[in-house]
């Protein structure tokens, strides 16, 4: 019988390979015991995941006035631009501080042209203001000479290339680039759409039922906020020009909040007087009355309650007093 055979001592690399083998084994064990005493950050939403690349924000959209108007035949330009307090001047260098004084909030602005005329073009201008108020003082304080009034459109005209309009709290503009007739025609129809497109267009003047409707041009009343006729003293003034028998003049009433008028008047009379005007015999002066000459003008300047009242350069002396009677007899009936 032959002896059995000896099995065969293993090699340096063999144990080598079979340590290795252990040593992941080991590691492998190692790794299971201790995952079992923490959560999975992805399970447990305790993980931070990579940072993704986040889409670029929308432009804001343009406001709702300017969506929707600019159809047929025409054609954007350009995006609409908007400009706030500290960048109006930007755009209306000039003009700014009346739109600031008046109370400016906005201008939202927007180039269009014909599409099969890019060189006929036009731009709109949206002045948000801070009232109705706010917003017919910047329109009538501008109003062109040679207007036209625009019907349906209460607090509107037009020149020969453009067009203006007060929208409860907003000033609108529309100025073509020239005064092609197809152009200013297609921009009227535009204009409209976007007096249309504001709610609450209509407003309210309630201080212009003071002005006696004889000879008085109410449709050019204008409104100063922060002072009129060179006068600073003023916060918010309502003139009106008048024709009294071909001799014209300005009746005002200037509403004082929280003042006393007789003493607003004082100054204002003061002020005259201190520019060269002097006091006139006046028949009316117990009721208040003041009747001054400035270089030849006729000043007028009364008070009742919480206005100043009066009228402003006018060419002749018993026509202007027979405009300021009325113009107080009408306030004192309020």
């Amino acid at each position: 019988m032959n002896p059995r055979a000896h099995p065969k001592t293993p090699g340096k690399r063999e144990r080598l390979t079979a340590l290795g083998v252990l040593g992941l084994i080991a590691l492998t064990a190692a790794g299971v015991f201790l995952r079992q005493f923490h959560a999975d950050p992805l399970l447990s939403g305790t993980a931070v995941p990579a940072p993704r690349s986040r889409p670029k924000a929308s432009p804001p959209p343009a406001p709702p006035a300017l969506n929707g108007t600019v159809t047929d035949p025409f054609t954007p330009l350009s995006p609409p631009e908007s400009f706030d307090s500290a960048t109006l001047s930007d755009k209306i260098n000039g003009k700014a501080d009346l739109y600031l004084t008046a109370g400016f909030r906005n201008l939202t602005t927007r180039r269009v042209a014909l599409k099969d005329a890019p060189d006929r073009w036009a731009e709109i201008f949206l002045y948000q203001m801070e009232n109705p108020e706010s917003a017919f003082a910047v329109y009538s304080q501008q109003r062109r000479s040679k207007a036209r009034p625009l019907a349906g459109i209460s607090r509107g005209y037009a020149t020969a290339n453009a067009f203006y309009a007060v929208a409860g709290s907003y000033y609108l503009e529309a100025v073509a680039a020239s005064e092609d007739p197809d152009l200013t025609r297609h921009l009227e129809s535009l204009f409209r759409r976007l007096w249309e497109s504001v709610s609450e267009r209509e407003i309210a003047l309630p201080e212009l039922a003071f002005f006696p409707e004889k000879g008085a041009r109410l449709d050019q009343a204008v409104l100063y906020i922060g002072g009129a006729f060179g006068y600073d003293g003023f916060s918010k003034v309502y003139a009106v020009p008048y024709d009294a028998g071909g001799n014209p003049m300005t009746a005002f009433v200037a509403l004082e909040a929280g003042k006393d008028g007789a003493e607003a008047a004082r100054g204002y009379i003061r002020f005259l007087e201190e520019n060269g005007a002097r006091r006139l015999p006046d028949p009316d002066a117990a009721q208040g009355i003041v009747v001054l000459d400035l270089f030849g003008w006729t000043e007028v300047a009364f008070s009742h309650g919480p206005y100043v009242a009066g009228v402003h350069e006018a060419e002749a002396r018993d026509p202007a007093l027979a405009l300021a009677r009325a113009l107080k007899e009408r306030l004192s009936a309020k």
